[in-house]
């Protein structure tokens, strides 16, 4: 993954790097409802949701801003 540096830049991921951060993102996402709804920690909810889940859900909705490019080095 390539992160954009300045203004007019893409994020550039491999397929399969694009793939794990789609899964992370669900996986955050019921992470943060289980923690709303079954334990109650609203404010480690909210912490995650703020820190971790919407940063990866802006991201995701910003395809125009994504290029998917298997030449891209994997990152893990």
């Amino acid at each position: 993954m390539k992160l954009a540096t300045g203004a007019g830049h893409k994020l550039q991921f491999n397929p399969a790097e694009l793939r794990q951060l789609r899964q992370c993102y669900v996986d955050l996402l019921e992470l943060h409802r289980a923690e709303v709804v079954k334990d109650e920690d609203f404010e480690d909810a909210h912490r995650l949701l703020v820190e971790q889940v919407l940063p990866l859900r802006e991201i995701l909705c910003r395809q125009e801003n994504v290029v998917v490019d298997p030449s891209v080095g994997l990152t893990y």
